[in-house]
């Protein structure tokens, strides 16, 4: 996990190497935009928003371990083209998208958009967040549930019968999109 001083310093770090960003925060203090001049390039939009993700994933207080890939819809890549322009017949930005997961569990509502441009060196300015600074917890051992098991379970926490639209799977809860709870 990445510990409060750590990701204050990293913070202090990354504004001084890159003058010209600013962080967005939230009310809670979590990063929601990283904008501005750029801040990380790459041989493509995925290489320049994995080099930004390795360097700099703790001033969101999340190690770069728990960013993993992640298509916005199932069968599509993790890399979509942003902003068509007609005149050139080509898209503007390429935006790199990425969950939290802590030992392959995803962390409920969290993502990492990295934008690049679609130019030479693949610039990175923005960096659009919802993660969830949970420091060195982790879930313990996940047993499998049947769905019968799962429909017992979600009826008894939300008081009325449930169903099941998908097969059960573990997600860690740890608050809405502006809070961070103990998971």
């Amino acid at each position: 996990g990445v510990s409060p001083s750590e990701t204050e310093s990293s913070r202090i770090a990354f504004q001084d190497a890159h003058p010209g960003t600013s962080f967005a925060t939230s009310d809670a203090g979590l990063i929601q935009r990283i904008y501005g001049a750029s801040f990380s390039h790459g041989q493509s939009p995925q290489s320049a928003a994995d080099d930004f993700i390795e360097r700099w994933s703790e001033v969101y207080g999340v190690p770069s371990s728990q960013l993993i890939p992640h298509a916005l819809e199932q069968g599509r890549s993790h890399v979509q083209p942003v902003l068509y322009e007609q005149d050139s017949e080509r898209y503007r930005f390429m935006g790199a998208n990425y969950r939290q997961e802590i030992d392959g569990i995803p962390v409920f509502g969290t993502r990492l958009m990295v934008l690049a441009r679609n130019e030479e060196h693949h610039p990175v300015v923005l960096a659009s967040s919802a993660l969830k600074p949970l420091g060195d917890w982790r879930p313990e051992p996940a047993v499998a549930l049947s769905s019968e098991q799962a429909i017992s379970i979600g009826t008894r926490f939300l008081g009325t019968p449930v169903k099941l639209v998908s097969g059960p799977t573990w997600t860690i809860y740890a608050g809405g999109e502006d809070a961070v709870l103990a998971p």
